[in-house]
């Protein structure tokens, strides 16, 4: 890429942008967005524990079969392997009705033959082949079913493995005052194509229900149970039904209604499967992953169940709770789980700088190795960004998105982040100011020590404010709410404005699908005038070579003088980081001074 010359009145100032680099994955979700557990198994006689998602596959040993508690349960070493397009592409079913975390269906990958079939509870049904984007950009959608109930993507699904070798796939879900259960019989579990479907409304049959919690079916089609739990002060309940033909419901009885549930899940989009092979048992999965492994007296009936382990879901690949997608941190040595909530979880990455994965330690320990801290601040998507450390990184500024509240944090150890205490040092409410979710911005200002805060949700008028610092960095209570050279409009569209310089001469910014770097007149003060410097399209570069220059990303952190580009959402099934290096005369800006 050619050198852009600075156009500003200051010096003429080479600056370059890198090319598009691979993009960095973390290997497993942080995101929400993200099916922490779509497909799990027992085999070989219940010794072993088979898990996926969209990004890999992992066992476990049993000692006790079909018991997952934690005496009987192990990891099963070397056992993981992972989809190559989960690592290298943000949205690689880019035609499916994938949706959010919380509908539910079931996604089962052939990791040998390369191919995933995926069950929707919409009653859409698609086959993926051609998963290695080593050979091509996105997989092959080669079939999809065409019966589809439409209705609604929540409520529970259960995955049952007939004796034959076909599958039918059993969906209960409410809707307002509607409430229905769908039935889809295919002959075997690489074809879209429904064989035998029927529909049950049970409306009426059912008062007060809050929300459902499980779902399951007899091996040999004639009984269904649903687990739920009605209303304020929400007690639990099973319904149950007697199929006189297996697999259809129009022929289903009247139901019954048990007023206990001793294996209540009180999760609202879950997955149960079944098998003949395991007998009177189910494996439920939650919606964010955790496993239930429920032995059932009757075949069929929640009533008669039992638990036999439980495995949460940072135990099981599954996300933090509240996370939401990955930053990089100290030139790559660390990767901040970024959280929705106030905590954070760090790895360390010293091991492979910028290209640690998850799966790099033992799958799926999730729940350890790690450090947690607490910014005190939540919701924000610059919380980590160079911009908000003061000089020497020995002190972090946070800002409350839902309230007129800032906050200073100290690092025990300069630039070490998991030494950031847990308790803040000092604290301002300040007056004026709306609130909103992602479009508040904020930067240290070195060459003043103040702090600016950028609120642009009202695109028309957005808000700034300058805190003024004591000496030691710490809020001292004033604040300025008309800044020098300032006027309304002036940071709209500049969405996570933030220093790219150590310098603060250089900042960067979103503009719609582009970034934009700009040269300000007086360093950290852009609403004192900016000129223009350069845009570009982020991207990254597949194994193939293929470029993917969608606009996915929504997020934009500085770190190390590196720009990286980042997804914060429900919708994208990965947390890529595309990373871009930049440099201005052959120097990284975090070491212009």
């Amino acid at each position: 890429m050619p050198i852009i010359q600075h156009l500003g009145t200051a010096i003429s100032t080479g600056l370059k942008v890198g090319d598009a680099n691979p993009p960095i994955s973390t290997g497993l979700p942080f995101s929400t967005g993200t099916p922490s557990c779509t497909y799990a198994e027992f085999q070989s006689n219940g010794s072993i524990l088979l898990c996926q998602n969209l990004y890999g596959e992992w066992k476990y040993d049993l000692s006790t079969p079909y018991n997952i508690s934690s005496s009987s349960i192990s990891y099963k070493s070397g056992s993981a392997r992972y989809w190559t397009i989960g690592q290298y592409h943000h949205h690689y079913y880019g035609n499916s009705n994938w949706g959010n975390q919380y509908g539910a269906r079931v996604a089962r990958f052939d990791y040998d033959n390369d191919i995933s079939a995926w069950y929707y509870s919409t009653g859409r049904t698609e086959i993926y082949e051609d998963l290695d984007v080593y050979t091509q950009a996105t997989p092959t959608l080669t079939s999809t079913s065409t019966n589809y109930y439409g209705g609604t993507n929540q409520g529970q699904l259960c995955y049952l493995k007939k004796s034959n070798g076909g599958i039918v796939i059993l969906h209960a879900w409410k809707m307002h005052s509607t409430m229905k259960m769908t039935i889809r019989d295919y002959s075997n579990d690489t074809t879209s194509t429904v064989n035998n479907s029927s529909e049950l409304t049970f409306s009426s049959a059912l008062s007060n229900v809050f929300k459902f919690q499980g779902l399951t079916m007899s091996t040999d089609g004639t009984k269904i149970s649903l687990s739920y739990n009605e209303t304020s002060p929400y007690p639990d309940r099973i319904a149950n039904w007697t199929l006189s033909t297996p697999f259809d419901l129009t022929t289903a009885s009247s139901v019954t209604i048990l007023n206990s549930n001793p294996v209540s899940l009180m999760n609202t989009y879950g997955l149960t499967f079944v098998n003949p092979s395991w007998g009177s048992r189910v494996l439920q999965v939650s919606a964010y992953g955790g496993l239930r492994s429920i032995s059932l007296t009757t075949d069929g009936d929640f009533s008669t169940g039992s638990y036999q382990g439980i495995v949460d879901r940072e135990d099981n690949m599954g996300y933090h709770s509240n996370a939401s997608y990955g930053v990089w941190f100290d030139d790559g040595k660390k990767i901040i789980d970024q959280g929705y909530a106030t905590f954070h979880y760090v790895y360390d990455s010293t091991s492979n700088p910028y290209g640690w994965k998850f799966h790099d330690m033992d799958p799926p320990n999730r729940a350890s190795n790690y450090t947690e801290i607490n910014n005190g601040t939540s919701k924000e998507g610059q919380t980590f960004s160079d911009g908000r450390f003061n000089s020497n990184k020995s002190k972090l500024y946070g800002v409350f998105y839902s309230s007129q509240r800032i906050r200073v944090r100290n690092l025990s150890t300069p630039g070490d982040i998991t030494t950031l205490n847990s308790t803040h040092s000092s604290e301002l409410n300040f007056t004026g100011w709306s609130g909103s979710h992602s479009d508040v911005y904020g930067w240290y200002d070195k060459l003043n020590n103040k702090f600016h805060m950028v609120d642009i949700t009202l695109s028309d008028n957005p808000y700034y404010y300058i805190f003024n610092l004591d000496s030691s960095g710490e809020l001292d209570g004033t604040w300025n709410a008309s800044p020098t050279g300032w006027t309304a409009g002036d940071f709209t569209g500049m969405k996570h404005l933030q220093p790219l310089s150590h310098n603060g001469k250089y900042f960067c910014h979103q503009s719609g699908t582009k970034c934009k770097i700009i040269f300000l007149d007086h360093a950290f003060e852009p609403a004192r005038g900016y000129t223009a410097v350069t845009d570009f399209q982020p991207g990254y570069k597949l194994p193939n070579g293929t470029i993917i220059t969608t606009n996915w990303w929504n997020r934009i952190y500085v770190a190390s003088g590196r720009i990286f580009f980042t997804y914060y959402g429900t919708n994208y099934s990965s947390t890529l980081n595309m990373v871009y290096d930049i440099t201005i005369g052959g120097v990284r800006p975090d070491n212009i001074t």
